[in-house]
């Protein structure tokens, strides 16, 4: 039951990202939109069912261009 319910939160947060992809003009994917895209992932339900805690990870462009900076790259 417990993974049911992260199936189904999971398909709510991908299906508006599918339907607007489709409606907008087809282009290849740029470096750019790389940077811009959200990776949602650690899903916990609460123990009482009515909450899910996840995280959010994003690419901040400009710190990593000063780490290449540092390091050489």
């Amino acid at each position: 039951m417990r993974k049911l319910r992260l199936v189904c939160i999971a398909i709510l947060f991908f299906v508006p990202t599918f339907s607007r992809a489709q409606n907008s003009a087809k282009r290849t994917i740029a470096i750019d939109d790389i940077y811009r895209m959200e990776k949602v992932g650690s899903p916990q339900v609460s123990p009482d069912g009515k909450w899910v805690a996840y995280t959010v990870t994003t690419i901040d462009k400009d710190a990593e261009q000063a780490a290449k900076r540092r390091c050489g790259w």
